[in-house]
C-alpha cells in the first residue's frame, strides 16, 4: 500500500486554482502534510513561473503535445498517472464544466470515489475528507465522507477566497508522462457573443423572471447590469417558456452563480432557482408580491413594481459611480 500524503489541487481555471490552493493550505496544516499544485497542458513555462509564487510546496507540471486541447480522457489520464506515482492524500478539483467532466474519470482510474460540488470541505479526526453539498433542489445539505484514498472532491468556483502571492517559490517537478492521442479533435473554437464575463465568474449578477412583460424590456435589465459592471441573466421559465431566443438561465438546472452582489428582479425565487444563487454574498430582491419566496433568502428586499424600481435604481447606481 502506498503512503498517502499531501493535499493536491488542479483546475484549468487560474482563479479557481488559487481558491483551491488556499483551502489546500488550510487542510494540510490540519493533517501535517504538504501541498501540491498540478499544471497540465502545452507550453506551460509562463504559467509555471507564475504559479510557483503562490505557496504550494510542490508544483507538478505535465507539458505534453497531447494536452494542447482539453479532452476529459487525456487530462484524466495525465492526472491519474501523477496521482498513482506520488500518492496525494487529497485531490481537490475545480467544479468547472471541464473539471466536472474530468474528475469522475480520475476517480475511476485511481480506484477512488469523488465527492462532487462541495460547498464546504474539511477533514475529521481520522484525516478523512468531509464534503458538504446541496441536495433536493437546494433545500438540504448532505454531508459526505471519503474513506478511501486518494480522496477526491470537486469544488465550485468562488467557494473559497484566493490565496495570495508569496516570496517563496514552489519546488517544480516536471513529469514526462505517456499520454494517448485524443480520440476526438477540436475543429473550431469561437468566443461566445454577448457577455464580457460568464455568469459563473461575474462579480455582479442581475437576473430577471416572469415579472418582465416583453422581450424589449430586457434592455432595462442589461442597462442595470452594465451600470454595475456586471452581467445579466434570466430564470428558467423566461428562457424555456417564451420564444425570446434565450438558451441559458440561472438556477439548479442552469448556471450556479457566486457573485458579490446578486439582484433578483420580478422572480418568485422558488427552490430550484435559489439553489443556483446560494453562493451569492449579498442578495437583493425586487418583487411587487411581498410574499414572494425570494424575500426569505434575500439580504435586502424592495417590494414594488420592477418598472418603477429598476429605472430609479439604474440612475442611483450611475450617480453613485460618478
Amino acid at each position: 500500500m502506498p503512503e498517502y500524503k499531501d493535499v493536491w489541487v488542479y483546475s484549468e481555471n487560474p482563479d479557481v486554482r488559487l481558491e483551491l490552493l488556499a483551502k489546500a493550505k488550510e487542510l494540510s496544516s490540519k493533517i501535517n502534510c504538504g501541498t501540491g499544485l498540478v499544471l497540465l497542458g502545452q507550453n506551460l513555462n509562463k504559467e509555471t513561473e507564475e504559479f510557483s509564487r503562490y505557496g504550494a510546496n510542490k508544483l507538478y507540471v505535465v507539458d505534453n503535445v497531447n494536452l494542447k486541447e482539453f479532452h476529459p480522457s487525456t487530462y484524466a489520464e495525465a492526472l491519474a498517472k501523477l496521482i498513482e506515482k506520488y500518492s496525494p492524500q487529497i485531490m481537490l478539483i475545480g467544479a468547472t464544466k471541464k473539471g466536472k467532466e474530468m474528475a469522475p474519470q480520475v476517480a475511476v482510474k485511481t480506484g477512488s470515489s469523488c465527492l462532487s460540488d462541495c460547498v464546504s470541505i474539511d477533514v475529521n479526526e481520522d484525516g478523512n475528507l468531509i464534503g458538504e453539498r446541496w441536495i433536493y433542489g437546494g433545500s438540504t445539505i448532505a454531508k459526505m465522507v471519503a474513506v478511501k484514498k486518494p480522496q477526491i472532491a470537486t469544488v465550485p468556483p468562488k467557494t473559497f477566497e484566493k490565496t495570495s502571492e508569496t516570496t517563496e517559490k514552489s519546488e517544480i517537478i516536471r513529469e514526462e508522462i505517456e499520454i494517448p492521442e485524443p480520440k476526438t479533435r477540436i475543429v473550431k473554437l469561437e468566443k461566445k457573443k454577448g457577455e464580457k464575463v460568464g455568469l459563473e465568474e461575474a462579480e455582479y449578477v442581475v437576473c430577471v423572471g416572469r415579472g418582465l412583460k416583453q422581450k424589449e424590456d430586457l434592455k432595462m435589465i442589461e442597462e442595470l447590469a452594465n451600470a454595475l459592471g456586471g452581467v445579466w441573466g434570466v430564470t428558467r421559465p423566461l428562457a424555456t417558456d417564451l420564444d425570446w431566443g434565450i438558451t441559458e438561465w440561472v438556477g439548479l438546472s442552469g448556471h450556479y452563480v457566486n457573485p458579490n452582489l446578486y439582484i433578483g428582479i420580478g422572480l418568485s425565487g422558488y427552490i430550484q432557482h435559489v439553489a443556483g444563487i446560494r453562493g451569492s454574498k449579498i442578495i437583493v430582491a425586487i418583487n411587487k408580491d411581498p410574499e414572494a419566496p425570494i424575500f426569505k433568502v434575500a439580504d435586502y428586499g424592495i417590494v414594488g413594481d420592477l418598472y418603477k424600481v429598476v429605472p430609479v435604481l439604474i440612475e442611483a447606481v450611475k450617480k453613485a459611480k460618478k
